[in-house]
């Protein structure tokens, strides 16, 4: 079970490592960056800004823009005339996407898809996802809502699993607009020209005088940075929350732990099993065994063992794959997918095997003779305090586990249930674009119902809001997330304003849209009475009508920002939003339904917001399962190795304890007797645990702009537990040993 934890905790590690790593130049790739003076860090930028990047700077030999990867439904026209709908993902990208990621083209040529519009490049899957076994180049696709045709020029072989780019439908993204900031910028550079780059990114040599003269005010101040591509799956820049250092360090530490913990308790039998093997042994030596020999064939004997472990784990691993417990990887944890690395972990096992026999072989065969014959060695004080300290480690490592998935587990509710600033319970969410009548038609015929309340629309729901302006304003240049929604959002989620007033109808015209800013948008620019003023859009003004009261837009492990409420027109919103009461909830479900079946040809895909908003915290839920999963196994094997030291101490001590008895001990002197070791670790264990575990949680929690207090009583409960499940275990044994005939004990003697 040991070396099955160990394995595919190490299956996810190497995933995680190997992320991005399978592009030809990826030590060579790195994304762009600016680290504003606040400490907010923005990943995006404008197609115009890489491009004079690029023009500027002979370091830079490639780059490429690329959108933020979302889902496209596709038309594939079929030879019968009809159309089947597909979904892929979709990417559009600027020209210089073939020269930084290298993809392998199979057929066609990948470069008039980003550099012509309504060209594609596909991915080999897509291909046969779209056209089966037949040829897809020269083929055409169809968007699905505007019927706008792609043509398939090029057919790429995917991109591993473990990458930023998602396999699917990539093409052209112009380079011309200087408005839109929603674009990640990516660069080619050799190592021995990263510093040289970075500097001049950093100088009026990048920014023009005018920005420079500005960043002589530290609230101006910003600096541009460019990270390896590889490492972005672990930073904080990475806003899919797929990737986390944490979370890989943490199944690293308790793949190696349970791995430890199980080669501990193999240590531990081997020196208790000692004393009936030690006679066999010398009596061998004395006909004259070579003592090398004796030890190499101990030593040889655990790494056996080691390698069967290994063997069993394999058929662990497979039926780990049919349970439930494969969904907390994102790593394939089959067998074929992963031979490399599990072959180099038999290997592994045969060395740890060989390691961990040495110190019993050693042990075994260091008695003289005489000694060994006479029997005196059984309760040698030195193997004694080795064994213990074994067995205090185990503790310690089983307290921890309990208390620092206790918290896991936690910090995952806190967050579930920590207040948004709007409202997320009984409001369900369906795709706005798949309706053929307006908005408001839809929402008023919905609202015919008593159970349903109100209804909005936006461009984004809560979490996903993925729009960044940066714009200069009142001298100064300022950012913001901006969320485009219709006048009736905040009202639907309540939003509370704290200066000016709400959106109205009249804030739709588009020559002087409304918006609305955030608390936190004014306090970090440090701006007074900014209501009634205008603020620079794409092709038009946004009047200033209020400022909201600051509410949580994106996971709860970031602080609040500068966030923008704006009104756009109906052609900017995706999602369409609905406030149910909550009463009969299956029967409003159905409402809704057959309200949409009226007015839609699309499959009906209803989604609850609270839900939505609950898988922002996957890795933080998927995290604590393993760790309690695996927090278990660790606790049985302890308990196991604690056991048999009980059984083997109760063997070897059973003169001892029949003399005692015939003396007039009790049986709950003689269980004290053989229990009180055990509790003296545990208490041990218990007071290096507290400290230890206090200080991986107090860490684990510094990610988190939200967390929950560092309860005293989880401490104490998790050591109470590991007493409780001891104390169960070896008093049946010890009870067991203490009423067992003496006679029998002293006559086996």
């Amino acid at each position: 079970m040991a070396f099955a934890v160990f394995s595919v905790t190490l299956i996810q590690v190497y995933y995680d490592y190997s992320y991005d790593r399978g592009y030809n130049k990826s030590a060579n790739i790195y994304q762009f960056s600016q680290l504003f003076n606040s400490g907010d860090r923005g990943i995006t930028m404008t197609t115009p800004m890489g491009k004079e990047i690029s023009e500027k700077f002979p370091e830079v030999k490639s780059y490429c823009l690329t959108n933020f990867y979302n889902d496209m439904e596709f038309d594939i026209p079929q030879k019968n005339g009809e159309k089947t709908k597909l979904t892929v993902s979709f990417t559009r990208a600027t020209a210089g996407f073939p020269a930084v990621f290298t993809p392998e083209i199979l057929a066609g040529d990948p470069r008039p898809a980003f550099r012509e519009q309504n060209k594609a490049l596909i991915s080999e899957v897509t291909a046969h996802k779209f056209f089966g076994n037949s040829n897809p180049i020269g083929k055409t696709i169809f968007f699905h809502f505007d019927n706008k045709p792609l043509t398939v020029v090029a057919v790429y072989k995917d991109f591993s699993k473990n990458s930023s780019l998602k396999n699917g439908v990539f093409t052209h993204l112009p380079d011309d607009n200087a408005h839109n900031f929603n674009y990640k910028g990516f660069f080619e550079v050799l190592p021995k020209d990263y510093n040289k780059l970075l500097k001049k990114l950093n100088s009026k040599e990048f920014f023009d005088k005018e920005t420079m003269e500005s960043f002589k005010d530290p609230k101006n101040r910003r600096t541009v940075e460019l990270t390896l591509l590889p490492k972005m799956h672990f930073s904080l820049l990475e806003v899919s929350g797929e990737g986390g250092l944490t979370t890989t360090l943490s199944l690293l530490a308790i793949g190696i732990l349970t791995l430890i913990i199980a080669y501990i308790n193999f240590l531990n039998f081997s020196i208790a099993m000692a004393p009936a093997r030690v006679r066999g042994f010398n009596i061998q030596k004395i006909l004259g065994a070579n003592p090398r020999m004796l030890k190499f064939a101990v030593a040889a004997e655990a790494s056996l063992f080691s390698l069967f472990s290994f063997v069993i784990a394999l058929f662990l691993i497979t039926l780990f794959k049919e349970t439930s417990i494969n969904e907390y990887f994102s790593a394939d944890l089959s067998l074929k997918a992963n031979w490399v690395l599990l072959s180099t972990i038999g290997l592994l096992s045969l060395v740890f095997g060989l390691i961990f026999g040495i110190y019993p072989a050693r042990y075994v065969t260091s008695f003289q003779p005489a000694v060994a014959l006479s029997g005196s060695f059984s309760t040698t004080g030195k193997s004694m305090k080795f064994r213990n300290v074994l067995i205090t480690l185990q503790f310690i490592s089983a307290i921890t586990l309990i208390i620092v998935s206790s918290f896991i587990k936690i910090q995952h509710n806190f967050m579930r249930n920590h207040s948004w600033g709007i409202q997320k319970e009984n409001i369900v969410y369906v795709p706005y674009g798949q309706l053929k009548i307006s908005m408001k038609t839809f929402g008023d015929e919905l609202k015919k119902d008593s159970r349903i309340i109100d209804y909005t629309a936006s461009q984004f729901i809560p979490g996903e809001v993925g729009m960044v302006w940066g714009r200069d304003f009142q001298g100064q240049n300022v950012s913001a997330t901006v969320w485009p929604v219709q006048p009736n959002f905040l009202r639907f989620f309540d939003v509370k304003v704290a200066e000016g007033r709400d959106f109205m109808e009249s804030d739709t015209v588009k020559a002087k849209s409304g918006i609305i800013f955030n608390q936190c948008f004014k306090k970090k620019h440090k701006l007074k009475d900014i209501v009634g003023q205008t603020f620079p859009g794409f092709d038009n003004e946004f009047s200033i009508v209020g400022i909201s009261k600051n509410v949580n837009y994106s996971s709860l492990r970031d602080t609040i920002q500068p966030l923008a409420f704006a009104v756009f027109d109906k052609s900017w919103m995706h999602w369409f939003f609905i406030k149910i009461s909550g009463q009969n909830v299956p029967g409003t479900i159905e409402t809704i339904k057959n309200t949409w079946k009226k007015y839609s040809d699309e499959e009906f895909n209803l989604k609850f917001l609270d839900a939505s908003l609950d898988e922002l915290y996957k890795n933080e839920r998927n995290l604590a399962k393993l760790i309690s999963i695996f927090g278990l196994v660790i606790i049985v094997i302890a308990i196991m190795g604690v056991y048999g030291l009980i059984v083997f101490n109760a063997r070897y001590k059973s003169k001892e304890i029949a003399l005692r008895k015939v003396n007039g001990a009790s049986v709950r002197e003689i269980m004290l007797m053989l229990n009180s070791t055990i509790l003296i670790q545990l208490i041990i264990a218990f007071l290096v645990a507290v400290p230890l575990s206090y200080y991986i949680v107090h860490r684990w929690l510094q990610q988190f702009a939200y967390k929950t207090p560092i309860y005293w009583w989880i401490f104490l409960l998790a050591g109470l537990l590991v007493l409780i499940i001891t104390v169960l275990t070896v008093s049946w044994q010890s009870r067991k040993a203490a009423t067992a005939n003496p006679v029998e004990a002293i006559k086996n003697e």
